[in-house]
């Protein structure tokens, strides 16, 4: 009898052993995980905002943004040109100035209404600046 309880308990403590190890390896996992999904989340901001930045251009058809932002912002109701006059985007007096991801006018209907969203978000994680051809460049992450 005796022999056997060792057996058990060698038995146990194998299968505690190999349990440890399993959770230990999804703990691993877990981690390599959370750590691959971080930067694969800035790399999708930044996707989103640089394919947005095409959108908006190809929409309002021009080739070049006239202000871009150069200074790195997470404010997408100011990127990638919040300066850009009525009169020189074509619309009337009371149209809102800019070329932006968030809240863009693209009606020339004389008010600051009927706005288009590029992207869902009016803040991101991230700072963007922008050039003229349209180029979005990542910053660092924002502060909180």
């Amino acid at each position: 009898m005796q022999q056997s309880r060792d057996g058990s308990r060698q038995r146990n403590l194998i299968v505690l052993l190999m349990a440890v190890a399993i959770v230990a390896m999804g703990y691993f996992a877990a981690v390599k995980i959370v750590s691959k999904g971080k930067a694969d989340f800035q790399t999708r901001e930044l996707n989103i905002v640089q394919t947005a930045v095409v959108h908006l251009m190809a929409d309002n058809d021009i080739s070049r943004i006239p202000n871009p932002v150069t200074s790195p912002t997470n404010d997408m109701t100011a990127f990638p040109d919040t300066t850009a006059s009525t009169e020189a985007k074509g619309f009337q007096e009371g149209d809102k100035p800019g070329y932006l991801l968030y809240a863009h006018d693209k009606t020339p209907d004389g008010t600051a209404e009927h706005l288009f969203y590029y992207v869902n978000f009016s803040e991101t994680t991230w700072t963007y600046a922008a050039t003229g051809d349209g180029t979005v460049i990542q910053g660092e992450k924002a502060k909180d």
